[in-house]
């Protein structure tokens, strides 16, 4: 049986182009106080490495919901799925993404989906990439890395995973499609969950596995490696590894 590829390509060379730095043209501002990758140009890295033929993408409808302050109290979220498949059509991996944002006064239902399908393709990406597709910038940034997280942009010298010092506040639990969550708090009394995706387990035997989840005890403190992430609408710390605290 002959080596499976993408669009012509080896599967190293396919995750090898997609991992590329962007250029810093390909960036944009964003009104959280963020830069991401431009929708146009991820659409392009897709279309250049995987071939138009070899991936779907799939944007879902805008849904917009009120509460109880009406226009000035919703909340708009899009979806977003790309399922990438080798040349003989089977399917290689599913990414899926979520962009959430709330309605402002002044802010259009069509600017909202804008920024919404933005966020959707950008978090699938970063999961192609394995890397963050945006960064925070000013003071924020800052104050984050004083208690150890940094946000990475997708290339750079950042993107390398930092060490954290972590309380484990609580016990593991799985979410559904994503992988387990772990409460922690991040010294300097920040409290996050800890994420562990389901594709880091999927590579350990089942031993290791069980070893690490029941390792992941209330009260634990350890140094672990991770770089910030967005699962859903929440900020979570994409586990990489991490060890006992000495």
């Amino acid at each position: 049986m002959g080596e499976r590829t993408i669009n012509q390509k080896s599967f190293k060379e396919v995750w090898e182009k997609i991992n590329v730095p962007f250029p810093e043209e390909a960036y944009e501002a964003t009104s959280a106080g963020q830069r991401r990758i431009k929708e146009k140009c991820i659409k392009q890295r897709l279309d250049d490495v995987f071939g138009c033929c070899n991936y779907d993408l799939l944007i879902g409808k805008p849904m917009l919901e009120y509460g109880p302050g009406g226009q000035n109290n919703g909340r708009m979220a899009v979806s977003c799925r790309i399922a990438v498949r080798d040349d003989s059509g089977a399917v290689v991996c599913i990414k899926t993404g979520m962009g959430i944002a709330e309605t402002l006064e002044g802010r259009s239902v069509t600017a909202l989906a804008r920024m919404c399908i933005g966020d959707a393709l950008m978090y699938c990406m970063e999961s192609l990439m394995h890397v963050k597709a945006t960064c925070m910038v000013g003071s924020d940034a800052v104050n984050l890395r004083k208690g150890g997280a940094v946000q990475c942009i997708a290339g750079s010298d950042s993107a390398e995973a930092a060490l954290y010092l972590l309380k484990i506040t609580g016990k593991a639990h799985v979410r559904e499609n994503f992988g387990y969550f772990v409460p922690v708090e991040v010294k300097g009394g920040r409290k996050i969950n800890m994420y562990i995706p389901f594709n880091l387990t999927e590579s350990m035997t089942a031993i290791e596995q069980d070893k690490l989840l029941n390792s992941l005890m209330p009260g634990l403190e350890m140094q672990a490696k991770a770089v910030t992430d967005q699962v859903e609408d929440e900020q979570v710390l994409r586990y990489v590894s991490a060890k006992c605290r000495t």
